[in-house]
């Protein structure tokens, strides 16, 4: 900051994760113009949001689908699984692709995955995101897949133009 004239000229330095990530904002920031502070962060949050929420929506639709290949498509090699269930820590994507195996059998034959409160946070090469979701089966709601919400959380690393799930963590609230 400095002083010129009575009024305080502020200076900043902007650095983007990507070009990509630069040429959305590029448009709010003519000459440095300061109204738009709140306009360049509002688009980069929504950009970088959106980017991870896609990816989480492509693994759900690629569960109702039940297309492993596409799940299993998301995942580190190094990844780490944290589950709600016996084997409580699956490493791997080999690992996940037999548990999901395993499971699938007892998925409902339609179903949907609804996901609330959604919340990513995002800097440089890593991202985290956190919601809370549950099984929707329209034929028959009492189907035991249905019945219980799960809360996740997952840790991505962006690899090249690609985010990998380097570590998913799933648990069951008390009281259900």
């Amino acid at each position: 900051m400095a002083e010129e004239l009575g009024r305080t000229r502020i200076g900043w330095e902007m650095r983007f994760d990507s070009e990509e990530d630069c040429g959305r904002v590029l448009p709010y920031a003519p000459r440095c113009n300061e109204e738009n502070f709140d306009r360049l962060e509002a688009e980069l949050d929504r950009g970088r949001t959106a980017e991870i929420a896609a990816i989480i929506r492509g693994w759900h639709d690629a569960l109702e689908r039940r297309d492993l290949d596409a799940m299993i498509g998301g995942y580190a090699a190094d990844a780490v699984i944290f589950d709600v269930k016996p084997p409580w820590t699956i490493a791997g994507p080999r690992a996940l692709r037999q548990m999901w195996e395993a499971c699938l059998p007892f998925f409902p034959e339609d179903f949907r995955i609804e996901t609330q409160d959604l919340a990513v946070h995002r800097s440089g090469d890593l991202a985290v995101a956190h919601w809370v979701q549950r099984i929707v089966v329209e034929r028959d709601p009492a189907h035991p897949a249905a019945q219980t919400c799960l809360r996740a959380t997952v840790t991505l690393r962006r690899d090249g133009d690609c985010w990998l799930s380097v570590h998913d963590h799933v648990s069951v609230p008390f009281g259900q």
